[in-house]
């Protein structure tokens, strides 16, 4: 904690706790506990060419392509739905992808999101769905 502490600027490792804990809502070792889970993030920070009219889906898979980070989507209740990301695949009730948006997790498909405002996407695998 003390490295990440001081890698972040702060000189104290518990003043970096408790501004941790009044912006995240916990400690950081539950923070680190609470998301054990999590195997893999993409973080796709916002950048010049992001078009207002695009949708997550379309600046991510923009992203993966770019990146040659592969990529499957198919069709679910007729939007597309990432599945596999770099051969880390969705496994029913086990582990999966999630993405959220500015840190939070929608509840409605990557394809209908605009990304308008949005200053960041991540897609996280898990392998416990969050």
């Amino acid at each position: 904690m003390n490295k990440l502490a001081h890698s972040v600027g702060f000189s104290q490792t518990s003043y970096f706790t408790k501004i941790f804990k009044q912006k995240v809502g916990m400690t950081p070792s539950k923070y680190r506990k609470y998301n054990s889970a999590i195997k893999k993030i993409y973080t796709i920070p916002r950048n010049l060419e992001w078009r207002s009219n695009k949708s997550v889906y379309e600046i991510s898979k923009d992203f993966f392509n770019k990146n040659e980070i592969s990529f499957k989507a198919r069709d679910l209740n007729g939007y597309p739905y990432i599945y596999s990301i770099n051969d880390l695949s969705d496994v029913r009730n086990k582990a999966g992808w999630v993405y959220t948006v500015d840190c939070s997790q929608p509840i409605i498909p990557a394809s209908e999101i605009n990304v308008f405002d949005r200053s960041v996407i991540q897609w996280i695998y898990t392998e416990k769905i969050i």
